[in-house]
């Protein structure tokens, strides 16, 4: 027990850390941010549909944009950023950088249940943070879906790292977590899709290298993974 004290410590204080880095790389330009692109476009078709409700303010978003109907999380997200914030484009942007620290948090978690030194995959975690390759996440609100679409996926793939855990009780809980993070993904954006398939193949190929090595197989863990991959395939 104090062992286990001693490393959920650890990884909070590593998580803390990155979040802080993540936040202080922001602080040069979150606050003079605004709207980008087709930020004016999506804010303008919720402004005139403001006074009806979600539901409809997200089919209005839908049909101005089709590319929306298989991203209806993306829908979901900028209609509850209108409701709460309106037309100030600050608290988008802040939104926008923790979340993206959560997914850095999320990816560092990933890393160090695949059994990766805790050092390298913090060092792994604020490199991806910081990347500049995807810098438009950062001041572009209309393309934050792929900062979700990747934290839904890091969480659902961290929850299949947990149920495949020898003796791990709570598979239940970690199964419906893995599945709804996963599912949650594929509906925000494209962008996981290969990385999921890739991870859910390695998790697989895992699982089969222990059940091969020891005389009692892990069924419940193998029923979930199949479960899940054939959900995936559904969606």
């Amino acid at each position: 027990m104090k062992r286990w004290r001693a490393t959920s410590r650890i990884s909070l204080c590593d998580t803390l850390f990155l979040g802080f880095i993540i936040f202080i790389s922001a602080l040069p330009y979150v606050f003079a941010l605004g709207f980008y692109r087709d930020d004016w476009a999506y804010e303008l078709t919720l402004t005139q549909h403001k006074f009806q409700s979600a539901r409809m303010m997200a089919g209005a978003l839908i049909s101005s944009d089709p590319n929306m109907r298989v991203r209806p999380v993306q829908a979901a997200y900028l209609v509850s950023g209108f409701k709460a914030f309106g037309l100030n484009p600050f608290p988008y942007h802040l939104l926008g950088t923790i979340l993206l620290g959560f997914t850095v948090a999320a990816l560092y978690f990933v890393l160090t249940e695949w059994s990766m030194q805790r050092e390298v995959a913090a060092a792994i975690s604020l490199v991806y943070g910081l990347l500049p390759q995807y810098s438009t996440d950062r001041f572009w609100i209309a393309s934050q879906q792929a900062t979700l679409s990747v934290l839904f996926a890091l969480v659902g793939i961290y929850a299949m790292l947990r149920l495949t855990r020898p003796g791990e009780k709570r598979t239940w809980a970690w199964g419906i977590t893995a599945l709804s993070g996963l599912v949650l993904s594929f509906l925000s954006y494209e962008v996981m899709v290969g990385a999921v398939v890739a991870a859910v193949m390695a998790i697989g190929i895992q699982i089969a290298r222990r059940t091969r090595n020891s005389a009692v197989r892990d069924t419940r863990a193998i029923e979930w993974v199949g479960g899940i991959t054939c959900c995936l395939f559904i969606v």
